[in-house]
């Protein structure tokens, strides 16, 4: 089995201090794209998931959406997502509900998170279940990592 991670782009859209990750801000040209999505349906029967992971995904949200368009009949609408929720929109929310069997929203303390906004999307589109949360703490932002927690912990449990 196959458990696939798709690094499909070196853009992000935060500077964190503590991340010491290159960001040459590439994308996954269309051959690659292509061989991907070949790959994928050749192989469907044995994929158990597909994660697009690193940096930003979103920032290539409509190569993700294509991707998906291409390849969901073969994997089962299995796919993960790791992002920081900067850029999500109506649009990605309703492929998020449809497709997505994990979400991961990455919380770092160094950038802005939009409680209100991300809760609300997640009992509009129900995704509850669906939905996880990634806590970044870097020795350089303890106690706002802390108060990133209480303040998850209150939205999300109470």
């Amino acid at each position: 089995m196959y458990n696939i991670i798709l690094n499909i782009t070196t853009f992000c859209n935060f500077k964190c201090s503590y991340c010491d990750v290159i960001k040459d801000n590439k994308i996954l040209d269309l051959n690659k794209r292509n061989k991907i999505i070949n790959f994928i349906n050749d192989n469907k029967w044995s994929i158990y998931k597909f994660k697009f992971f690193w940096w930003e995904p979103l920032i290539s949200w409509l190569d993700i959406k294509y991707i998906i368009d291409e390849t969901n009949e073969s994997i089962w609408s299995n796919y993960e997502i790791v992002t920081n929720t900067s850029l999500l929109n109506d649009d990605i929310w309703l492929y998020f509900n449809k497709y997505f069997k994990i979400i991961f929203f990455s919380i770092d303390s160094e950038n802005f998170f939009d409680y209100p906004k991300v809760f609300s999307f997640i009992k509009k589109f129900d995704l509850k279940d669906k939905v996880f949360f990634n806590l970044i703490v870097s020795p350089w932002s303890e106690s706002k990592s802390l108060y990133q927690f209480y303040k998850l912990y209150n939205f999300w449990y109470r």
